[in-house]
């Protein structure tokens, strides 16, 4: 079902928004988690299957990236539209976006076939692992067809107010993807890339069942004659979406090179540790940011019915509800460090297990106290989308990552070992919140809304 965003006090309306959204972030991170966890436990060469799994998606995770931009480009205007009852340009944005997405999927699908040992190697996947890091990438390229349609739906469902459905899809096709996993790799012993299937079959399923229910549901709306594409909308969603694509790519560029830095720290004991840390810590932070999505939707859709003045009131409930959320997490990861990262790493050698356990203990110790600070920026942003004052929103946080992956390569160049990594990490994490700070106080959108 759509939701008015425009009515009804907003603290209770941005929340129950944004549980469903939550779930559903937590529900998509398992994806990944789910084959660390059984190619960690479940594979003949534990270490060897996890770096394999975390080069891979090192890769997927920039063909993600791009499918994420043109969501958050797409939902910010049709939210604009349904906000203001504009039906047939939401039509035609919708129909626009889907078009658009499919296009890009289909190139990245040949330029991945194409280019997927290169870009192994030249994140020096170790020697041990490339095979089963291309067999899994290979599979997973398979399916960015349906990774960009899924991901476009989800956007528009957002964008409609509707926060619930994708949180049912996502159930089913996670714990899908849970019992395939244990089924190929487990009972059928096919290693990564039994893993791998089972990703590809639980996106497709996901992909063609939320679509054919999206489309089902928006042909209610009146404006349903109206043109596949117009000039201006695409104009207007193009603005939106590649200044978000280009962001969000440039990110995942930068964290590909990131695991240079982890793959050159140490034995594959440490690059497991750390990359398994990182997919813990980008668990909790994807959670952190769907409140930002909210918060944008919810921006769009008032802006759009000329609220404005609900916008800030949105603003300082999403503030405290990233901190209710955020509080739990950072200490439980704080305390707790050794068992999430060995909870997807299992070894018999009590070595490797004591190496991996405190590289990925380190990492998530160091950066769980500053979950504080990016929730600052994270609630910004979404304001920002909102408003669609995407280059502001885009400067903190390509400045978040340069200073990141820079200091990475410098910190770990002058000795610093394992702890480089979480040291840029909360570098960069503080000087974009206090540039997302400024941007905030100076009210930026009012200048251009670009």
């Amino acid at each position: 079902m759509t939701v008015d965003l425009t009515a009804g006090k907003p603290s209770k309306v941005l929340l129950r928004f944004s549980l469903p959204m939550i779930f559903s972030v937590l529900l998509q991170q398992l994806y990944v988690l789910v084959d660390l966890f059984v190619v960690g436990n479940y594979t003949q060469t534990p270490e060897t299957a996890v770096a394999a799994v975390a080069a891979a998606s090192s890769v997927t995770a920039i063909y993600t990236a791009v499918a994420v931009g043109f969501n958050t480009g797409c939902s910010v205007l049709i939210a604009r539209f349904f906000g203001g009852k504009q039906y047939r340009d939401l039509h035609t944005a919708m129909r626009t976006a889907w078009l658009g997405a499919s296009l890009i999927a289909l190139v990245l699908t040949v330029l991945g076939f194409v280019f997927c040992k290169p870009l192994l190697n030249l994140i020096d996947t170790p020697a041990t692992a490339m095979d089963s890091a291309v067999e899994y990438l290979n599979i997973y390229t398979a399916s960015l067809l349906f990774v960009f349609l899924y991901n476009i739906s989800t956007g528009i469902c957002t964008a409609l107010g509707d926060s619930a459905t994708p949180l049912y899809f996502l159930a089913g096709s996670s714990f899908g993807n849970v019992a395939l996993d244990l089924l190929f790799v487990a009972v059928f012993g096919w290693d990564v890339q039994g893993a791998a299937w089972a990703t590809l079959i639980a996106q497709v399923l996901s992909a063609c069942l939320l679509l054919a229910l999206l489309l089902r549901r928006v042909n209610r709306l009146e404006g349903k004659d109206a043109p596949w594409v117009q000039t201006p909308i695409l104009k207007e969603l193009v603005s939106l979406s590649v200044p978000t694509v280009l962001q969000q790519s440039f990110i995942a560029v930068g964290n590909f090179f990131i695991q240079r830095v982890i793959d050159g720290l140490g034995s594959e004991a440490t690059i497991a540790g750390f990359s398994t840390a990182l997919k813990v810590n980008g668990f909790a932070t994807a959670c952190f940011v769907t409140v930002s999505a909210a918060i944008a939707a919810y921006t769009a859709q008032n802006l759009g019915a000329k609220q404005e003045s609900r916008v800030k009131q949105g603003f300082s409930a999403g503030v405290k509800m990233l901190y209710l959320l955020i509080l739990p997490i950072a200490v439980a990861f704080f305390i707790f460090a050794p068992f999430f990262v060995k909870l997807f790493l299992n070894t018999d050698d009590p070595a490797i297990t004591e190496e991996a356990l405190q590289a990925g203990s380190t990492f998530l110790r160091c950066v769980a106290p500053f979950y504080a600070v990016i929730a600052v920026k994270i609630a910004i942003d979404g304001i920002l989308r909102g408003y669609g004052a995407m280059k502001y929103f885009s400067a903190s946080t390509i400045a978040d990552l340069i200073i990141r992956v820079a200091l990475c390569y410098l910190l770990a160049a002058v000795g610093m070992g394992i702890y480089a990594i979480p040291t840029a990490w909360a570098v960069g994490w503080t000087v974009a919140c206090l540039m997302a700070f400024a941007f905030y106080k100076m009210r930026v959108w009012e200048k251009r809304r670009t």
